[in-house]
């Protein structure tokens, strides 16, 4: 009989941790959620004015998008340029955002503006993966005044992300 307590005390226990874990988890950090779009990936984009091209999308951010041609040319390319099909299509992709917007920049096929809208998604993302990491701690602690704190904190990056969010869209 003591063991059948036990039993039911140390169910009831891992139960409750593993609840806490699944709740606080953020599912929108990993991209295997999102579909089957993934970088690189071979997609035919069209234009405003029909003409389509084959390209290699290698990542976008909430207003270009960064590929390549068959001829290795790498290129950065307005969103709002692009069909209304293709814009749904690469906004199915993640917001990976551009690797190297700064050669863009001196090429002049940017704007400083959208440079720091990347910059602003960056943070975003690091923020993002620090409150993953926080909710792992969180679940694990033992501790009630821990967990506490760290949903406080928890609490201040989402703020945080709220802000860099405002920034971004007062940008557009």
């Amino acid at each position: 009989m003591r063991n059948l307590i036990l039993s039911l005390v140390f169910l009831g226990i891992a139960g409750y941790g593993a609840k806490t874990i699944y709740d606080n988890f953020e599912f929108s950090e990993f991209s295997f959620l999102e579909g089957t779009y993934s970088y690189p990936d071979k997609i035919t984009i069209e234009n405003q004015n029909g003409s389509e091209i084959q390209i290699t999308l290698l990542g976008r951010n909430l207003t270009y998008i960064e590929f390549t041609q068959k001829n290795g040319r790498k290129f950065v390319y307005p969103i709002r340029s692009l069909s209304e099909k293709s814009k749904a299509l690469v906004m199915k992709y993640p917001n990976n955002g551009i690797e190297d917007a700064s050669a863009y920049l001196s090429s002049g096929d940017m704007e400083m503006n959208d440079v720091y809208i990347i910059q602003l998604e960056s943070e975003i993302r690091g923020i993002r993966a620090e409150i993953g990491r926080l909710n792992n701690k969180a679940g694990a602690s033992r501790s009630q005044i821990d967990s506490r704190t760290i949903e406080r904190k928890i609490d201040e990056l989402h703020e945080e992300i709220a802000e860099l969010e405002n920034k971004i869209a007062s940008r557009q």
